[in-house]
């Protein structure tokens, strides 16, 4: 008898160094797909719980397993000891070593990812907008890769939550994973930091589950007037995002979701992979780009926003970019293409086992 779902493998790590972007969308991806599926993870992600069921099980590697080559080899190992039919990875830092050890399996491969390169895999999911981060020179079959804005994997309530300008003028910071990230949080509500001078009526800041200065950062928040929340849900992120006037936020999976709303933003793209991304962005005239070095320059922040502050044309026609540019429905595309794969491998399996 062939068996009634498919036993996904899922390799990622979502904590403060990685972000919690990966287990978000997996989670969220793998909740809509229309086949009967039972889900295990692998790696290190200590707040698995917000995003995926409880009853989900969970393998962490072992402390001294700290090669990327032993970590492979451990999640093949894992899948062939739970049976599993299909390992789905979401990892931004694995090599080619990592990829020839999946594919040796004999498993079928998903892989989501945002900047090519090693990835082998029977199906790739890519929704960055970037065409320089399409290319996959191990892959020799480019019908199992779906890359562009036509796959951004946001979620679809982004979409279904579009800006509308508020009556009075606002700001919500979105900030990131990573230490450049928690040291630009605090820069930002420092006494005398650009949040902190900011004369507005509502001033909003947003973190992640993992972020690891939360007390300080509270504190901070207090002393300057600004509402502080922390490990929002998406469908309450995009409400926030659609009822703001401006956003300041960290580069990543955030800049696609205020894009999905409309709402206009200034990015900071905090990390050394994502001023690409940013510089792309504002040519199209989507964003305002701080730049990687910019960003942290307090004085070309508080310029930026009072800038965007002091133009309402401004705010109205990067949001009219925005949208144009990102639709906010890769997601489902995505989980269409997932379906018709889960259904071409159970086909495979039933066939075999009437061969049997």
């Amino acid at each position: 008898m062939p068996k009634s779902s498919l036993k996904i493998l899922i390799r990622l790590d979502a904590d403060h160094n990685v972000g919690l972007a990966h287990a978000i969308r997996v989670a969220k991806i793998l909740s809509l797909v229309k086949s009967d599926i039972d889900l295990h993870l692998i790696g290190v992600f200590p707040h698995y719980n917000q995003f995926f069921n409880p009853a989900t099980k969970v393998t962490g590697f072992p402390a001294e397993m700290l090669s990327e080559k032993q970590k492979a080899q451990f999640v093949v190992e894992t899948a062939v000891r739970i049976n599993a039919d299909i390992i789905l990875v979401d990892h931004p830092h694995l090599g080619k070593i990592s990829w020839d050890i999946f594919m040796a399996s004999d498993l079928p491969i998903i892989a989501i990812d945002d900047e090519g390169g090693p990835v082998k895999a029977d199906q790739i999911f890519n929704g960055t907008i970037l065409k320089d981060y399409h290319h996959y020179p191990h892959m020799t079959n480019s019908a199992g890769i779906h890359c562009g804005s036509e796959y951004t994997l946001i979620n679809p309530c982004f979409a279904a939550n579009p800006w509308s300008e508020p009556k009075d003028l606002s700001l919500i910071s979105v900030i990131g994973s990573g230490d450049r990230a928690c040291d630009w949080a605090m820069k930002l509500t420092a006494n005398h930091g650009p949040l902190s001078k900011l004369n507005l009526p509502h001033k909003t800041i947003v973190v992640g589950a993992a972020f690891p200065q939360i007390e300080q950062l509270a504190k901070n928040c207090h002393a300057s007037n600004i509402c502080l929340h922390q490990g929002l849900d998406q469908p309450a992120m995009a409400k926030m995002l659609s009822q703001h006037s401006v956003g300041l936020i960290t580069g990543g999976m955030i800049v696609y979701e205020s894009l999905a709303v409309g709402l206009p933003v200034i990015v900071f793209p905090q990390e050394k992979n994502l001023p690409p991304e940013a510089r792309f962005f504002s040519g199209q005239g989507c964003i305002i780009d701080l730049k990687y070095e910019g960003g942290m320059d307090m004085n070309i922040v508080s310029k930026n926003i009072i800038n965007i502050m002091n133009s309402r044309i401004k705010r109205l026609t990067l949001s009219r970019n925005a949208r144009q540019l990102i639709d906010g429905k890769g997601m489902l595309r995505t989980i269409k293409a997932m379906d018709i794969f889960f259904r071409s491998l159970k086909e495979k399996e039933t066939k075999k086992e009437h061969i049997l």
